[in-house]
C-alpha cells in the first residue's frame, strides 16, 4: 500500500476484510499549507474538490464558514465524504476523475460561474484549461502539497527483492514514479516481481514503460481497485498486498 498514511490505514482495514495481508508504506508525505486568504478575489460561486487531501487540508481554516454553503462540486467518492464532514452540503455533481468533471463543467447549461478549485500542488490536469470553452472562471488555489519520501524501509525492499510481496497497490501516478525509484537500485531484475494493481491507465503508465506487471482497475474507484486485486489473486488471495 503506497498511499499516505492516514488513506492507507484506512484501505489496509478494507484489505484485512477481504483476508489480504497489507503493508502500509507511504511513498508521499503530505504537508497542508493552504494560504491564509482563500477568497482574496471575493466569495466565489462555487467550490471543486478534486481529492480528499485538499479537503483536510482547509479542515481549520477561518474562511472555512464562509465555503460551507457555497455549491460543491467533487472527484471521487472519498473526496466527497471528507467535504461532507467539514460541513458542505450543497452539493452539484460528483464526478469519476478530473475528465468526467470537466465534462460536467462544460455541459453546464445556466450562467458561467467563478469556482474556486482547492488543489494539491501536482495535479493530473489543468482543471481550467481543460473548461477553457466554457464561460466558467476558474481559480486554482494550493492547499497542500505531496512530497515523495527519501527512502523506502529496508525491511520492505528485502521482502520485494525475495518475492514476498505479491502486490503492490498505486493510487497515483506520482506513487509510482516514487515505487520505481525507490526499489530499482535494490531489487534485482531477476527477483520475482509483484503485481501493480492501478487506480487507472495514467497510474499504471511509468510501470508499462518499465516493464511492469500490470493490472488496471476498470474504474478509478478504491471499489474497482479491490475487485482488480481479487481477480488477480490466486484462489488462495494474496497474502503480502502492499
Amino acid at each position: 500500500m503506497t498511499r499516505p498514511e492516514r488513506p492507507g490505514l484506512r484501505t489496509a482495514q478494507r484489505l484485512r476484510a477481504l483476508g489480504h495481508e497489507p503493508l502500509v508504506v507511504p511513498l508521499l508525505s503530505l504537508h497542508f499549507a493552504p494560504p491564509e486568504n482563500l477568497i482574496a478575489n471575493g466569495l466565489p460561486d462555487g467550490i471543486i474538490l478534486t481529492s480528499a487531501n485538499a479537503a483536510r487540508a482547509i479542515a481549520s481554516h477561518p474562511h472555512l464558514p464562509r465555503l460551507r454553503g457555497l455549491r460543491l462540486w467533487t472527484v471521487g467518492s472519498r473526496t466527497t465524504a471528507a467535504a461532507r464532514e467539514l460541513g458542505f452540503d450543497n452539493l452539484q455533481a460528483e464526478a469519476l476523475d478530473l475528465d468526467a468533471l470537466a465534462v460536467v463543467l462544460n455541459g453546464w447549461e445556466g450562467a458561467g460561474l467563478r469556482l474556486l478549485h482547492l488543489a494539491g500542488q501536482d495535479r493530473a490536469g489543468d482543471l481550467a484549461a481543460m473548461t477553457e470553452g466554457s464561460s466558467h472562471i476558474i481559480r486554482t488555489v494550493v492547499v497542500y502539497r505531496a512530497d515523495p519520501v527519501p527512502a523506502m524501509p529496508a525491511d520492505i525492499l528485502d521482502d520485494l527483492a525475495a518475492g514476498l510481496i505479491d502486490a503492490v497497490l498505486h493510487y497515483s501516478g506520482r506513487t509510482a514514479w516514487a515505487y520505481l525509484r525507490l526499489s530499482e537500485a535494490s531489487v534485482p531484475g531477476e527477483s520475482l516481481p509483484p503485481v501493480h494493481i492501478c487506480l487507472s491507465e495514467n497510474v499504471a503508465a511509468p510501470l508499462l514503460r518499465a516493464g511492469g506487471k500490470v493490472r488496471i482497475a476498470t474504474l478509478p474507484t478504491e471499489d474497482a481497485l479491490l475487485a482488480c486485486l481479487s481477480e488477480a489473486a490466486s484462489p488462495s488471495g494474496v497474502p503480502g498486498a502492499n
